[in-house]
């Protein structure tokens, strides 16, 4: 499976806001695909608020994209994005359904 056609599967049935929790993670992950952004942040950088953000990573995990490494870090407790990031980017660099960044 390629590039869009596996980033449309990831994402099916998925609400907005967990695909938007989900490009967070993403945008915010290492090479290890480790990520470690708090609730706050994914809330304030994909405009969401905090109780659809603990349901989007609660969702995330159940469907296995995600998993909590246990370890915990001063911003919160570093998670593991299992999917490798740069199969949900497109050539912009934001993954399927992502909002688009403003371009300054």
């Amino acid at each position: 499976m390629k590039g869009n056609a596996a980033s449309a599967e990831i994402v099916q049935g998925m609400t907005a806001a967990t695909v938007k929790v989900l490009w967070c993670l993403f945008m915010h992950a290492n090479e290890n695909g480790l990520t470690w952004p708090c609730i706050e942040k994914i809330a304030k950088t994909t405009g969401i608020v905090r109780g659809n953000v603990v349901r989007g990573l609660a969702d995330l995990a159940n469907r296995g994209i995600i998993e909590n490494t246990g370890k915990r870090t001063r911003h919160g407790v570093m998670i593991r994005c299992i999917i490798a990031p740069q199969l949900m980017r497109r050539t912009t660099g934001s993954p399927i359904g992502a909002p688009q960044a403003p371009h300054l």
